[in-house]
């Protein structure tokens, strides 16, 4: 997972992280 939030937003803060993460888990 930690690899696509990477690929998703690079520069993503850990506002957006959590963010991305529920998204690609539901997934």
């Amino acid at each position: 997972m930690e690899t696509i939030e990477r690929v998703d937003r690079p520069a993503a803060p850990d506002d957006d992280a959590p963010h991305l993460l529920v998204i690609d888990d539901d997934t």
